[in-house]
């Protein structure tokens, strides 16, 4: 090896390194709802109801129906889940969301979602 491969080696070894750094892993799922004691009778509509992240469920900015046969649940003991071949509908952070069941007269809101944001280490030249 001559002197000019002895010295291009470390350097090109110590950018490639030095351009690590973290990524993200890809989007957040979201959280999908549950409904543990209900029947598939109390959750076959549902309305979602998306609003601005304050906590004050003052400035709505979206609402979806859904009903069957776009919902489906699955039963396991006393929870009731959708499905993966049902209607994706994930609450994700930065919003502010209510479920309301109609056959039960109930609405249920939630705020402040966190979602864990995995990273990976990459590189930044590849």
């Amino acid at each position: 090896m001559n002197r000019k491969t002895l010295f291009i080696i470390p350097i090109l070894a110590i950018s490639i390194f030095s351009s690590c750094k973290k990524c993200p892993c890809g989007a957040a799922e979201g959280l999908l709802p549950a409904f543990i004691g209900y029947s598939e009778s109390q959750t076959d509509t549902l309305i979602l109801r998306r609003y601005a992240n304050t906590g004050t469920f003052s400035q709505l900015m979206d609402t979806l129906l859904i009903n069957e046969p776009l919902l489906n649940f699955k039963r396991s003991n006393d929870t009731l889940a959708p499905t993966y071949n049902s209607i994706s509908i994930p609450m994700i952070e930065g919003n502010d969301y209510e479920i309301a069941v109609p056959a039960i007269n109930k609405t249920y809101r939630i705020s402040g979602i966190a979602e864990t944001k995995n990273t990976m280490t990459c590189n930044s030249i590849f």
